[in-house]
């Protein structure tokens, strides 16, 4: 590879992108990421967006139950996940341990390939779900 297929981004350095990631992945990928997540999340009871850190996170009460965030030039999404599952999900291609927040729970799905988002807002439910402390459902079915 030389040099001219090589291009800089200065919005999320050390993030660099060939030509050919670029036909692959949208220059969009944050908006189009984020509008998934809106979907996902606005939808369920006293859920807010606010910028923490910079990054898009999603809220139920005051908790934080997930965050749109930029680790290393990849894209990923990180959320709570239940302690039964966190290691399946950490011994599977795609989700990774959350900087800083492992050994709270946190899990990150790597979001810069496909990403499956049946299973992924499942994943969010149930960590909104233990972010409001709450195993009571029947707010959220009027919501899904």
């Amino acid at each position: 590879m030389d040099g001219a297929d090589l291009i800089m981004f200065d919005e999320h350095p050390p993030s660099r992108q060939t030509v050919a990631d670029m036909k692959k992945y949208p220059a969009n990928r944050e908006a189009e990421l984020l509008e998934h997540l809106r979907k996902i999340c606005l939808r369920l009871p006293e859920c807010t967006e606010k910028l923490t850190w910079g990054n898009p996170t999603f809220v139920a009460g005051k908790k934080q139950f997930a965050v749109l965030d930029h680790y290393h030039g990849r894209w990923c999404i990180a959320f709570i996940a239940h302690p039964k599952k966190q290691g399946a999900l950490l011994r599977r291609t795609g989700f990774h341990a959350a900087p800083y927040g492992a050994k709270y729970g946190w899990v990150c799905r790597d979001a810069e390939g496909r990403i499956g988002w049946k299973e992924l807002e499942g994943l969010l439910v149930e960590s909104y779900q233990l972010a409001r402390g709450s195993k009571d459902v029947s707010a959220l079915g009027k919501a899904l």
